[in-house]
């Protein structure tokens, strides 16, 4: 009798050891996924906002260097294109053409401040003229607000849905390592 219950007491510490290292190879395995999962969807988002802006860039750059190879300095016409493109968008913060040594020509900001360092994200595309030399580049800032939003939200999401499968496979371990044990203990 001592020493079948001795054995029992051995065979529950090592079915508990067994779950112990199931638990933890179900977290690992949902951590990895929810890690995985989430930095797929902040590079999906990232690259979404960066195509977005890359619109209004592309349309300045356009006309910036229609009026350079004509020969026309960036006044009145491209001023008026710079705060069009501006409004298209609320996220848009501020647009820029700037030449090579990186000093502004024009920009939408009427007061000249520019936005905080890590506010905001930017685009920035180069513009050449028709002999393919570099004349600056339109940069384009905008707040990621609404990206950081949803990053924040996709955050809680998966933290949910990782717990969930965790505890879900821990139970399915342990039903399965108990399914085991009372078949491996049954009299033959």
């Amino acid at each position: 009798m001592f020493a079948r219950h001795i054995q029992q007491s051995l065979a529950f510490a090592n079915i508990v050891r067994l779950m112990a290292v199931a638990a933890a190879v179900a977290l690992f395995g949902t951590g990895m996924c929810g890690f995985l999962g989430y930095y797929k969807f902040k590079s999906a988002i990232e690259a979404a906002a960066r195509s977005r802006m890359s619109v209004p860039a592309a349309s300045v750059r356009a006309g910036a260097e229609a009026s350079l190879s004509l020969g026309v300095p960036l006044a009145g016409q491209t001023r008026a294109l710079l705060q069009r493109e501006r409004s298209a968008d609320p996220e848009i913060v501020e647009i820029a053409v700037v030449d090579v040594a990186g000093r502004t020509l024009l920009h939408t900001d009427p007061h000249g401040a520019a936005p905080p360092p890590g506010e905001v994200d930017e685009v920035r595309m180069p513009m050449r003229n028709s002999f393919d030399q570099p004349l600056g580049d339109v940069v384009v800032r905008y707040a990621g607000e609404s990206s950081r939003g949803a990053l924040a939200r996709m955050r809680g999401r998966l933290a949910v849905i990782v717990a969930a499968g965790w505890a879900g496979s821990t139970l399915l371990a342990a039903a399965g390592i108990a399914l085991v044990t009372r078949r491996g203990s049954a009299p033959r």
